[in-house]
């Protein structure tokens, strides 16, 4: 293995941050189960809506590896407790850095970040993103390096264990 790959590695979690969401699911969901899984719902429409007319939004967010603690408390003030983390490293305006290292000077040009998906329905795009730039944020107006989010339209999301589809999978 290469110095530089060396205690990378890329890292996914999925927190559901409190327990107490999917019980009462769960006792609902094993009444319907040989049901839902016979007979799974109807596809999303191309307008990424679930089948109660409600778009389903994909929210992006690229942060300092130091703020996820942050992000991850003011997204359970607004009530976001399902989200996948990744560790990824890329460049913005920062464009790298150059280091010392045992008297050399180098440029490191790729800079650690964190990655989160979060899926949403209409309803909790807003608070999510204000929730990710308020823990986010470094400072009280920012710098630069702090990160970017992204919103794309989900066409659909299905819960592989029962076959549900659109805002209920999430």
């Amino acid at each position: 293995m290469s110095r530089l790959r060396q205690g990378y590695h890329p890292t996914w979690y999925t927190f559901p941050l409190r327990e107490h969401d999917n019980e009462n699911e769960d006792e609902e969901e094993e009444e319907d189960e040989d049901e839902t899984r016979t007979k799974p719902k109807p596809a999303a429409n191309s307008n990424a809506l679930d089948g109660e007319g409600s778009a389903l939004k994909l929210i992006i967010a690229i942060i300092q590896p130091s703020r996820l603690e942050a992000v991850k408390a003011a997204l359970t003030e607004v009530e976001v407790f399902r989200l996948t983390v990744m560790d990824v490293q890329g460049f913005g305006r920062q464009k790298g850095h150059t280091e010392l290292y045992r008297g050399h000077e180098f440029t490191v040009n790729l800079l650690r970040k964190v990655e989160l998906q979060i899926a949403v329905n209409e309803d909790f795009v807003e608070p999510t993103i204000n929730a990710i730039i308020k823990g986010g944020r470094t400072g009280e107006r920012g710098e630069i390096g702090d990160g970017k989010i992204f919103v794309l339209p989900l066409e659909d999301c299905i819960r592989i264990r029962t076959g549900e589809r659109g805002s209920e999978a999430i």
